[in-house]
């Protein structure tokens, strides 16, 4: 319900946080425009704000919070993680990590939360984060959809499936339907037929 025009007249940015001198102060000092869950809104910030929640809790920030949790079980080779003034990694974005690693996290969905022999992530949550919490938002029938947490849904030619959607057009789609899961980096254009959800519905 917090006051936040990330993808109106920010244009599809949070530039007055990143500017701000404590960005978790700049989120919470916001105003509320909606009762809480009553309407979708995407808001980068509020993933920030669970970041914040996480290393108060646990005294790591997310990356070393992740890689003894997820990223070193998973095998990750490279992961690195932008931090705010405060020294909080940006929940909301500019996590980087390679390909091949992305398909790993794809791929522990697709597995609902296993990884070879081992169960690195709690089925029940895998299953409540893809499934719906939000009628989410479509910009047209392939980019948008459904919302679970962090993950949209969509149906793609019959196929249900869920995706992370990164800036700048990196994506992780996974069909549980058929066992596939995909991973595409590029950079944003407007351009419908170059754009990765596009191409996954109707080429792959």
């Amino acid at each position: 319900g917090i006051s936040w025009p990330e993808m109106t007249t920010w244009n599809h940015f949070f530039r007055p946080m990143t500017e701000s001198a404590n960005w978790s102060d700049f989120v919470l000092a916001r105003e509320m425009s909606e009762e809480p869950g009553a309407a979708f809104n995407y808001n980068s910030a509020n993933h920030h704000l669970v970041s914040k929640i996480i290393q108060d809790t646990t005294r790591q920030n997310m990356l070393d919070f992740g890689r003894a949790r997820l990223f070193d079980p998973l095998q990750f080779q490279s992961v690195s993680w932008y931090n705010d003034p405060q020294g909080v990694c940006f929940g909301g974005a500019w996590i980087r990590m390679t390909a091949p690693d992305a398909l790993k996290l794809g791929r522990l969905i697709l597995d609902r939360g296993r990884f070879g022999d081992r169960q690195i992530v709690s089925s029940a949550w895998i299953d409540k984060m893809t499934s719906r919490q939000s009628g989410g938002f479509s910009w047209d029938e392939y980019v948008g959809g459904e919302y679970g947490y962090g993950w949209w849904i969509n149906d793609y030619r019959g196929n249900r499936t869920v995706y992370a959607w990164g800036a700048n057009e990196q994506y992780i789609f996974v069909t549980p339907g058929l066992n596939l899961t995909a991973v595409f980096t590029s950079t944003f254009n407007d351009r419908k037929a170059t754009r990765p959800p596009y191409i996954y519905s109707e080429y792959i």
